[in-house]
């Protein structure tokens, strides 16, 4: 919620509400920047606001915590057979939607993703995607798409909901936010950091 508008000045409760996390959370995570002075402040109590000093340290911080902890992501390779780009999208949509909550199973991200906010130069060929265990359970289960070691056209990484937070919906797809797609192309093999840092420049700006 900082890093989508790092020049706002927030309160506490605003944080909470944007995010979805407990104003006591967002309080002890402020406390936290404010004592690192990765945060501004104006004035107190109640009424006290912050805003990112440090946008673009938070952001490289957040990469570098993602990059550590890649041994333990839990990741999922699936094949899906004649389908690619726009309408292997469209089908991972409709594949790990829940129906009864459908903003919170998937978000589609890095390159894929990095095309919509910011079009790079190289095409991609395999699509990723955030998902819930259960969304990833349900679309496992389909058989037009099979689990595989080799030949992926859809990586899947598992997330709790919270891990979706933020998602903007693009002609019926769910995408991750810029932040959320710049930080999983730069931990991402090969030539996804290049797309991750003409995203960052095209449209995070920091």
């Amino acid at each position: 919620a900082l890093l989508l508008a790092p020049d706002r000045w927030c309160s506490v409760q605003e944080l909470a509400i944007a995010s979805g996390v407990s104003a006591a959370s967002v309080s002890k995570l402020l406390t936290y920047l404010e004592s690192d002075e990765w945060v501004d402040t104006h004035g107190t109590g109640p009424s006290k606001v912050r805003k990112l000093a440090k946008a673009a340290a938070l952001l490289d911080a957040w990469v570098e915590q993602d990059r550590a902890r890649l041994a333990s992501r839990q990741m999922r390779r699936f094949y899906v057979p004649g389908r690619k780009g726009d309408d292997l999208l469209r089908f991972a949509a409709e594949a790990f939607s829940d129906r009864a909550e459908p903003d919170d199973a998937y978000a589609i991200t890095s390159e894929a993703a990095a095309q919509i906010y910011a079009p790079f130069l190289t095409p991609w060929s395999v699509a990723t995607l955030r998902a819930t265990p259960a969304a990833v359970e349900r679309a496992a289960g389909r058989p037009d798409m099979r689990g595989v070691e080799q030949g992926a056209n859809l990586l899947v990484i598992e997330v709790e909901p919270s891990g979706l937070r933020f998602a903007q919906r693009r002609d019926e797809v769910l995408f991750a936010s810029p932040v959320q797609t710049y930080i999983d192309l730069m931990v991402a093999p090969g030539r996804a950091p290049d797309a991750g840092r003409f995203l960052r420049e095209q449209v995070l700006g920091f």
